[in-house]
């Protein structure tokens, strides 16, 4: 862009060299800046300079509703400790991978095997393949909502809900308090005229991490409980460490802990089609 400035008499030739070398010098380097890191995501619409007690619920739905849009993608190495609460665990490592909006890959193994097992969730369907005993158990996420039927060691649905953050549900409600350092929010679903309670969650009033999440069947009944720590910030993102998922009524609990997390790195969609093998027994859950 030209400039309006009249450049003075005592400015030299060279001198006036310099300055424009020096100038598109800098230039070059701004230019090799921009292109070398990756765009900065637009700012969460929660006004930063509240304070955390001023946070209202059209803030953090709206803050939700931004952070779950926000990861198209994520890529993990994880540690998964199976257990059933108050008994002795057995853990296993696995390589996980997430796309927006709902899918997930998850392959187990071992320093011996290199596919214990293989779960693919894909919309509202998902499929657990066991090489050694040759299966695959597929089901769909309403029926795995049901408590005390599932006798499930690894649920893709849990999973799914404990990697990413779901947004608020499509009832507005003033269901917000404040104890402690979290607030607790109520968050309610509309259904053919009944609306029910789906979750309750508890969201630091400082980091706005989401750190449990309590879930509900349409009776009312806890089916699922979701806790995270060990916070940490990934591209402007906040990925929790550890991730416990408890089954309370039918006593089950994983335990997953995440190593080397990427997000927004290109995924291929093929990695979230799966096709039963042949010769493997397929049964519906």
């Amino acid at each position: 862009m030209a400039s309006n400035t009249t450049i003075s008499s005592r400015y030299t030739p060279w001198a006036f060299s310099g300055c424009r070398f020096i100038g598109l010098a800098i230039l070059s380097l701004i230019l090799v800046s921009c292109a070398s890191e990756p765009k900065t995501p637009k700012a969460p619409p929660v006004p930063r300079e509240l304070s955390p007690q001023e946070f209202n619920l059209s803030q953090i739905r709206a803050y939700l509703d931004w952070g779950h849009t926000r990861i198209q993608s994520l890529k993990t190495d994880v540690n998964i400790r199976f257990a059933d609460i108050d008994e002795s665990a057995v853990a296993s490592n696995a390589v996980l991978a997430y796309k927006y909006p709902h899918r997930l890959y998850l392959r187990g193994y071992s320093k011996y095997i290199p596919k214990i097992f293989l779960l693919v969730v894909r919309s509202e369907r998902f499929w657990l393949h066991i090489p050694k005993d040759n299966v695959v158990i597929t089901s769909t996420k309403d029926k795995l909502m049901r408590p005390t039927n599932v006798d499930l060691e690894i649920n893709g649905f849990d999973i799914l809900s404990a990697l990413i953050p779901q947004p608020l549900g499509n009832v507005d409600s003033d269901e917000k308090t404040r104890k402690d350092n979290s607030y607790v929010i109520n968050d309610y679903k509309k259904e053919n005229e009944n609306t029910w309670l789906v979750r309750t969650l508890w969201m630091d009033a400082a980091s706005l991490d989401i750190v449990r999440e309590d879930h509900f069947t349409r009776e009312h009944i806890l089916y699922l409980r979701i806790e995270r720590s060990g916070f940490r910030d990934i591209r402007g993102w906040r990925v929790p460490e550890f991730i416990t998922i408890e089954r309370p009524l039918e006593q089950k609990s994983v335990v997953i802990t995440l190593f080397d997390t990427e997000i927004n790195t290109p995924l291929e969609e093929e990695l979230f089609n799966f096709t039963p093998p042949p010769e493997a027994k397929v049964e519906e859950f």
